[in-house]
């Protein structure tokens, strides 16, 4: 029982390994995530189902209190037809909305687009 023992010990001491030491000072820094800066704000990203309200400057007829997200992510808007907004910011659909209207239908559209 004893050899058996001494045999367990000398196998399992070839085994053994150093742990790396720990970093300290500046080293330990170097390791530690960015810290995030806490006056960045994160826009929301528009999703499916939401509501979004869009105003067009000067333009009463292309401005709408309410215009529902589909299931899809998608709105219809006048003129331009159907959009993809899901995963887009209210400033990101607002340029591209301005964008498409400006090729084709107005100068310079100035348009808002708010998450309800």
């Amino acid at each position: 029982m004893a050899s058996l023992a001494l045999a367990s010990a000398l196998a399992l001491q070839g085994c053994s390994s150093e742990l790396p030491k720990a970093a300290v000072g500046v080293e330990a820094y170097k390791l530690m995530p960015a810290a995030q800066d806490p006056n960045k704000r994160l826009d929301y990203l528009i999703g499916p189902l939401d509501v979004l309200s869009i105003t067009v400057f000067q333009e009463k007829d292309l401005s709408f209190e309410e215009i529902p997200v589909d299931a899809s992510g998608n709105i219809i808007f006048p003129l331009i037809g159907q959009i993809q907004v899901s995963g887009k910011s209210s400033a990101e659909v607002s340029r591209l909305i301005a964008a498409r209207l400006g090729e084709r239908f107005l100068v310079n559209p100035q348009v808002t687009v708010l998450i309800k």
